[in-house]
């Protein structure tokens, strides 16, 4: 056995170091992305379970993004069922492979037979002259134990890559750090968090009967405490972390992922909530920055100029409301009779009466971030993370909300506006000390000079807004 890996190994070598190929920059290079269940897009069909390979093509640039990942495929019957032969006679020089097999590919036959899978994957990748990308499997929704069945493929995944100096994701390691307790050691109860966040579940179901029909298979899912399979919600997550820990390493990947850890350069996924339609505005669901970890959800309300398409497109404006306030439907609607495309998002005010219902008085079931506390100042935050502020989030939001809007065919694309009231204004000021793109902003009573604030804010403070003007100069305002 030891003398027929050194076979492979040095025909590896001697593959890398005879074959010299040449990559014309003006060719747009393709990543194929092969897997299993967890990783393959899905349809209608099986809403809302969805893979995280559905995702990727919103977090990378100037790369093209072709998803063959199969749902009931293993890495092994991958190869036997023909399907990555159609894969590999499609590569061409500077191409790249993504081989991201989960939980549904461990296999009877052990860790030898996963290796050698990964082998082969490898060696055919490097023949064509393309790039492997060698990911390890996300961890599962399950327990500790039922984690720990996945290291010998991860170790496997590591080991393989080392051996083609390839890049590797480790999902396994990004996922299983949302495991550990405060004492560093990994929690069952931390493990149930991250299932009810990011699989599908009850509560998972719950969520979505609000904007469609649950499939049967979403429906086994939760019954069976399926703990492989991820929810739209889980996948999004988890294409941003894949993004995350691609663009921070030091392969020739990074440079076409996106940082999705910067809310600046985040696609904003949404869901329409048909229920909440109210004249032009539509209600809806976008994904937010995570919190203490976990990701989150922003509700708001959307409206298009009737008449508006990419032969016609329209600017477009962010609205921010004040303290106790909501998402706005007739501030949208107002906007739109001007000829704007418009957004109004909810910012997760102190009192949770302030959030939008629908017209039955029934709540909305979604994932909030924090709420605003008595004071944003360093002071008032000194022992909490950044990422889990409030004026991180409600920020970030802001930034997502142009990215939305930024998006779709009928915005004129980076012609966006900022309008905030009150709380909103001083958001909107913070805002535009950090993200530079907004061609307009108007802040109303809540507005510059935060720094000088004696109350809130404080003197001292990241969000004291001390960049607005320089920024806005900066900008072209």
């Amino acid at each position: 056995m030891k003398k027929r890996l050194f076979s492979i190994l040095l025909t590896v070598i001697m593959l890398s170091t005879c074959m010299v190929i040449t990559v014309s920059s003006s060719v747009t290079p393709t990543l194929y992305i092969i897997g299993d269940g967890i990783v393959a897009e899905y349809g209608e069909d099986m809403y809302p379970a969805q893979g995280w390979g559905a995702y990727i093509k919103g977090v990378t640039k100037n790369i093209n993004v072709v998803n063959l990942a199969r749902y009931g495929e293993t890495m092994s019957s991958f190869i036997e069922n023909g399907y990555w032969k159609e894969v590999s006679d499609k590569l061409a020089p500077g191409d790249f492979v993504m081989v991201a097999f989960g939980a549904d590919s461990y296999d009877a036959r052990g860790e030898a037979q996963y290796s050698k899978s990964l082998l082969k994957y490898g060696i055919d990748i490097k023949n064509r002259g393309a790039e492997p990308i060698f990911v390890t499997p996300a961890a599962t929704g399950g327990t500790v134990a039922v984690n720990t069945l996945l290291d010998p493929m991860t170790n496997a995944v590591k080991k393989c890559a080392a051996i083609f100096g390839a890049t590797v994701c480790d999902l396994n390691g990004a996922m299983r750090k949302l495991f550990l307790d405060a004492n560093g050691k990994e929690s069952d109860m931390n493990v149930n968090s991250v299932y009810n966040s990011l699989f599908i579940t009850w509560n998972t179901n719950s969520q979505k009967e609000q904007n469609g029909t649950i499939s049967g298979f979403a429906e086994n899912a939760a019954l069976s405490k399926d703990y492989a399979h991820l929810s739209i919600q889980g996948a999004i997550y988890v294409s941003n972390l894949v993004a995350a820990e691609l663009y921070n390493t030091e392969g020739n990947i990074a440079k076409h992922m996106k940082n999705t850890q910067d809310a600046k350069e985040r696609p904003a996924q949404y869901e329409v909530l048909t229920e909440m339609s109210n004249g032009t505005a539509k209600g809806i669901l976008f994904n937010g920055m995570e919190y203490k970890g976990l990701p989150t959800q922003v509700f708001a309300y959307l409206g298009i100029p009737e008449g508006a398409s990419a032969e016609n497109p329209v600017p477009a404006i962010v609205l921010v409301h004040g303290g106790s306030g909501k998402a706005d439907s007739a501030a949208v609607n107002f906007w739109v009779s001007k000829g704007y495309a418009a957004i109004s998002y909810y910012c997760v005010e102190g009192s949770s009466s302030c959030d939008n219902t629908y017209p039955s008085g029934e709540s909305i079931n979604y994932t909030k971030g924090p709420r605003k506390t008595a004071g944003i100042g360093d002071e008032q935050n000194k022992n909490i993370p950044e990422a889990d502020q409030w004026a991180y989030h409600v920020i970030s939001s802001a930034s997502l909300s142009y990215n939305l809007l930024n998006s779709l065919p009928e915005v004129k694309k980076d012609h966006i506006g900022i309008l905030g009231l009150s709380w909103g204004g001083i958001v909107t000021a913070m805002t535009i000390g950090q993200d530079t793109r907004f061609k307009a902003a108007a802040a109303v009573y809540g507005s510059g000079y935060l720094d000088e604030n004696k109350a809130q804010l404080k003197t001292v403070s990241k969000w004291d807004g001390r960049h607005t003007f320089e920024n806005a100069k900066e900008a072209g305002m």
